[in-house]
């Protein structure tokens, strides 16, 4: 029984690490070119995809628009992308990338709740809420190829990536979340997360 169960526990680690968390090397295309449509999701989000990171943010694969438009106010504010982790081996369809420096723009006439940032050319859209508590997300959709280990399985991703947190406190968390919306793929879903600091 041991035994049986060993070969079993071995074979299932073979197949993690044979078809586990993709990979650049898995990657069909590049991933910055034009084909990869960058979005605002509205799609529905399932509960379980659904994770509280504190007031006001729900961290989910998919970005929920805000009905906020700009303001004649705003208030503007620079940051700057500080060490991203992700699991080992992950490939993650990123707008914000390490040591990035980007801005950050929110309502602050005390009525609004409008909030946008912008890294590289590419503009988040969000909220402002309790004067400095930003909420700010874009949301991605790309192909996906599997390697040979998994017989280039095909497949369709949603991805956010997320900035939140209180601008007055001088630091705001950046957080990428996925989930397969079509075909079929062994890969699982990637995460990532860091820290940017603003002023």
């Amino acid at each position: 029984m041991g035994e049986a169960l060993g070969v079993r526990l071995l074979g299932l680690l073979f197949f993690v690490l044979g078809c586990g968390a993709r990979t650049e090397l898995d990657v069909p295309h590049d991933a910055s070119a034009p084909d990869v449509k960058h979005h605002d999701a509205s799609m529905d989000v399932a509960e379980e995809d659904v994770v509280d990171a504190g007031p006001d943010v729900i961290l989910s694969p998919f970005c929920t628009p805000t009905d906020a438009g700009k303001p004649e106010k705003t208030c503007i504010m620079q940051g700057t992308v500080g060490t991203i982790v992700t699991q080992s081996g992950c490939y993650v369809d990123v707008v914000v990338h390490e040591y990035d420096t980007g801005t950050i723009e929110y309502a602050c006439d005390g009525v609004s709740t409008w909030a946008s940032a912008t890294f590289n050319g590419t503009t988040f859209a969000g909220a402002v809420t309790n004067g400095s508590f930003v909420d700010i997300c874009i949301g991605t959709i790309y192909p996906w190829q599997d390697g040979p280990a998994c017989n280039y399985k095909q497949s369709t991703w949603a991805s956010s990536q997320r900035i939140y947190g209180d601008v007055a406190t001088g630091g705001l968390v950046f957080v990428y979340d996925e989930k397969q919306i079509a075909g079929n793929s062994c890969d699982i879903a990637c995460t990532a997360q860091g820290d940017i600091a603003v002023q």
